[in-house]
């Protein structure tokens, strides 16, 4: 009898032990589940903050490029800053260092290679910087733009994001007014 009892007890715990177990399997599941759901929303969050921000990358009027302040060549950018240079391609407006879009001299009289160095260097120092900077198209014409440029991180990298937009008609109806 106390065999046979303790039989029955034994197969009672052993029971009561796997569903135990099995809820806890359960819950992990359910668990699993929940991070999984989560982390597919995380997914089409990103997709779709990332389809955003492309788009308005492409779609914008100003120019908009990223400027690697080490090399001083910009390592993309968007159509309106190749529709800028009026002439240039994509690939050959990333294959020129900043100095070869710009004017030899900028409007304070600084050589641009001078101007480019100190401009980097506040910005990485102090942050964001707006300046009005003469450019350099494709075809050598030279022009007005409003830049701003300012650091962002990516990847452990270091970057500067340079905003244009041409000025040269504001510039000409202001000295015109005067």
């Amino acid at each position: 009898v106390l065999t046979g009892a303790l039989a029955i007890a034994l197969v009672f715990f052993t029971w009561w032990q796997q569903l135990r177990h099995r809820r806890r399997m359960e819950e992990t599941n359910d668990e699993l589940r929940r991070s999984e759901e989560e982390a597919r929303r995380a997914f089409a969050s990103l997709r779709e903050s990332e389809e955003k921000f492309r788009l308005l990358f492409e779609n914008t009027m100003d120019a908009i490029m990223f400027l690697d302040p080490q090399t001083q060549k910009y390592v993309d950018c968007n159509e309106a800053a190749v529709k800028a240079s009026k002439g240039g391609t994509r690939e050959w407006f990333l294959s020129q260092a900043v100095s070869k879009l710009s004017a030899e001299f900028q409007p304070d009289g600084t050589r641009s290679e001078e101007k480019l160095l100190r401009v980097i260097a506040n910005v990485l120092e102090k942050g964001p910087q707006r300046l009005e900077w003469t450019a350099r198209r494709f075809t050598g014409e030279e022009f007005m733009v409003d830049a701003l440029v300012m650091p962002i991180r990516i990847a452990n990298r270091t970057l500067l994001v340079v905003v244009c937009r041409d000025i040269t008609e504001k510039k000409r109806a202001e000295i015109e007014a005067d």
